[in-house]
């Protein structure tokens, strides 16, 4: 619902701003805008979003609870045609009411959804901008706090074997990592890519193999997954040393899911045959 009445003020801000032919032009604006980015950047923002939307629980849980196979796709169109409809409406509302001089010298970029939020929502009637952005606020919290959960519940599954969130220090860890990403001096969008980078680089080798049928013992995939993190997350850090440039994310990928496949190689035949080996001896 407050997500819901966010949208709802962004559509009276548009029509305010007298911005509804950027908006209707921003799919073309937006098309032509694509070549400014490189091809690197390009295929790290579309897998990053793209594989997660299409294989993640949140979205699954929706598709799997249809009454029919006709009812997951025609929902699933139907997703996909409001998301066309609200993903331009934040962009197009900026962009018009910067070419009418009404956002005025914001100190951060990151200040301007808010602010319109806050100032049309004013507009209305008194104290309505501060219930605009209680608003935003709760729903921002909400998503949050179910990330944040999904953190802890994963790092204590990785250090011990089952799902225990029960601990403190699991969730404080999670919550320092989300404040380290959260100071950095980046934009959400790029965030967000960089961190599903790490996570698809961390898991890919894990997920191909559940879904091709291959048994991968609980143990050699805790190192599988711990050795595309660690080489993922390196390559960022040599990013925001000044490394790598706009390829950082592409980089990241590729090293990740290159080290998890050479570990489980590794894994699988070299120390499967010592293992092997030294059971036949012992015997």
């Amino acid at each position: 619902m407050c997500l819901l009445a966010s949208a709802a003020v962004l559509v009276y801000a548009l029509v305010v701003a007298k911005g509804m032919g950027v908006y209707l032009q921003a799919i073309p604006a937006f098309s032509e805008d694509l070549s400014s980015f490189s091809a690197s950047r390009v295929v790290a923002i579309s897998l990053a979003v793209g594989l997660l939307v299409c294989t993640g629980a949140d979205y699954q849980q929706f598709v799997l609870a249809a009454r029919s196979p006709l009812a997951a796709a025609g929902g699933c169109v139907l997703a996909g045609l409001l998301l066309f409809v609200i993903a331009f409406l934040p962009s197009a509302v900026v962009v018009a009411m910067q070419g009418g001089g009404m956002l005025g010298d914001l100190a951060d970029s990151k200040q301007v959804v808010p602010w319109v939020l806050g100032q049309v929502a004013g507009s209305v009637g008194q104290g309505a901008d501060k219930l605009m952005l209680i608003a935003l606020s709760v729903a921002a919290l909400g998503a949050g706090a179910a990330i944040l959960r999904a953190m802890t519940e994963a790092l204590a599954s990785a250090a011990s074997g089952r799902r225990s969130a029960g601990h403190p220090m699991f969730a404080l860890i999670a919550l320092g990592l989300s404040a380290l990403l959260a100071s950095l001096d980046q934009g959400i969008v790029d965030t967000m890519v960089s961190v599903n980078v790490v996570y698809i680089a961390s898991i890919g080798v894990c997920f191909v193999t559940m879904v091709t049928g291959i048994v991968v013992p609980p143990q050699h995939a805790r190192w599988i997954v711990a050795v595309g993190f660690a080489g993922s997350v390196a390559v960022h850090l040599a990013g925001w040393l000044g490394q790598y440039g706009e390829d950082t994310d592409v980089v990241s990928l590729l090293l990740g899911c290159f080290l998890s496949a050479g570990t489980a190689l590794w894994l699988r035949f070299v120390a499967g045959g010592w293992a092997r080996r030294w059971s036949s001896l012992r015997r």
